[in-house]
């Protein structure tokens, strides 16, 4: 939805195709954003501009529209913030700063509200837009009673999984709740926004990449290439009782004209292990399961440069600082 919706403002919101005519497929959801998300599951205060009701859902069959209202309810407006980024960061921006003016957050003097622990994903969801945005006062307020709260821990037959339980005295962690946080673990200052910045760009799909991961044995803990035609693939025993065990892997999408020209290197020496299909352009490299750091040189792969560079909406550019 992103990827239409940004394309569409891209383009001026024009609602044709200039080569073919055709009317654009993403229109529609931008009219929607534009007019009925903001005009009838959003209210704002008729002077100040504040915030003042947000909509969880509305029911088409009762014509019923559920919303929070007033300080009591407003926390709920976080979750729409979360999702909304990505589709319209102004707005989305606009609507963390309300409720977080609302309650405080951002005044280094007021204690952070505990009417916001109530709920798992309103708070847990508020740290991961402080974190988004740069909002480090916030942030600084959270980090303490986050890292309780959020009950990380390990589980599983040979203790190898990892999720966060909120103290729910469960057996084991809620789905949603817990991945959607784990995101903190590599969240940095706008980079929920820059996720989606590169929409447009297909060329990833061309990429070298990694396939045939012998999961849950073998785990993958890094798969990128960089800048200069090297792809670097880490991969870890998933599974602590199969480390030691024979795997194996591929990489595929390697030009076949770069395959002579190709150097792997594991844990920082040079690797033979492996077979090349120069058919295919497939290699399969032959490890075992352990923590191994491979590199695969020289495939000829370089990533495109962006003709703009994404700057995503943040406290700092928006020169916001403490309340």
């Amino acid at each position: 939805m992103y990827d239409q919706i940004n394309n569409n403002n891209n383009n001026n919101n024009t609602n044709t195709n200039s080569s073919s005519g055709k009317k654009k497929l993403h229109t529609p959801a931008n009219e929607w954003l534009q007019d009925t998300f903001k005009n009838e599951y959003l209210e704002f205060h008729e002077k100040t501009g504040m915030l003042t009701a947000v909509t969880l859902y509305y029911d088409a069959e009762l014509d019923y529209n559920y919303q929070f209202k007033g300080m009591a309810g407003l926390g709920f407006a976080i979750y729409t913030v979360w999702y909304l980024l990505p589709q319209d960061p102004k707005l989305a921006f606009k609507m963390y700063m309300d409720v977080t003016n609302i309650y405080q957050t951002r005044n280094p003097k007021v204690m952070f509200p505990p009417q916001l622990l109530a709920q798992t994903q309103t708070y847990s969801i508020l740290y991961l837009l402080a974190k988004e945005f740069g909002d480090d006062v916030t942030l600084n307020k959270m980090e303490q009673i986050i890292m309780k709260v959020s009950d990380g821990k390990w589980f599983g037959d040979e203790n190898e999984q990892f999720g966060y339980f909120f103290r729910l005295n469960e057996n084991f962690p809620r789905g949603q709740q817990s991945s959607l946080f784990a995101t903190h673990t590599v969240l940095s200052v706008g980079s929920w926004q820059r996720a989606f910045a590169n929409a447009n760009d297909h060329s990833r799909f061309h990429a070298p990449s990694v396939e045939g991961v012998d999961y849950p044995k073998c785990g993958i803990s890094k798969a990128i290439n960089d800048n200069s035609s090297n792809l670097h693939v880490k991969i870890y025993a998933a599974t602590p009782s199969a480390k030691g065990e024979p795997t194996s892997f591929h990489i595929t999408k390697i030009n076949i004209i770069e395959l002579s020209s190709i150097e792997i290197t594991c844990n920082g020496s040079k690797f033979e292990n492996y077979e090349i299909d120069n058919n295919s352009g497939i290699i399969k490299i032959n490890t075992i399961i352990d923590d191994m750091y491979f590199i695969i040189k020289n495939t000829g792969y370089i990533k495109p440069k962006a003709k703009q560079p994404f700057v995503p909406i943040t406290m700092k550019n928006q020169n916001i600082g403490k309340m």
